[in-house]
């Protein structure tokens, strides 16, 4: 009798064993596919700041350049009206001496 209650505690233990080892090596499964996930995640999110910079230092370049293209027309402009202002006072000068004619 003895003999089937040690063969029964043993068998038990050995459950108990199986059933904790099985648990870790599940639990250990777990951690390395959400620290995988995390990584991927990770990455994922480092790539997308990495294009957003990317697009970002690339707009500032051509807002860079539209603001130099317009400087460059003010300036054009403004001294093309200029010479308009010049040649419209010059044109008035002459009407005047015709009218008094």
């Amino acid at each position: 009798m003895e003999l089937n209650i040690i063969i029964g505690m043993a068998c038990g233990v050995a459950g108990l064993l199986i059933s904790y080892l099985a648990f870790k090596r599940d639990t250990n499964k777990c951690a390395k596919e959400e620290v995988t996930e995390d990584v991927s995640k990770k990455i994922e999110l480092d790539t997308k700041i990495n294009l957003l910079l990317n697009n970002s230092t690339e707009t500032k370049s051509d807002i860079r350049t539209i603001n130099n293209k317009f400087d460059n027309f003010k300036d054009a402009f403004s001294e093309r009206l200029t010479r308009v202002e010049e040649s419209s006072k010059q044109a008035h000068k002459r009407l005047d001496r015709v009218e008094k004619r």
